[in-house]
């Protein structure tokens, strides 16, 4: 799944994204992407790997 930004008046060309991938019952990724081309390329700006914790 990913959530994108609108686009601002003032940064019309400059984007941001949330990218869910590895979805699995206990646990998925999401990468924080951006970018400064209106979307033509995306450039990592975190990765994150959740786990479920057992108790």
């Amino acid at each position: 799944m990913t959530l994108q930004t609108l686009p601002r008046p003032d940064r019309p060309k400059a984007a941001s994204r949330m990218v869910f991938s590895n979805v699995a019952a206990d646990s998925f990724d999401w990468d924080w992407q951006s970018s400064r081309d209106a979307g033509a390329t995306w450039t990592l700006v975190w990765h994150l790997h959740y786990v479920r914790v057992k108790k």
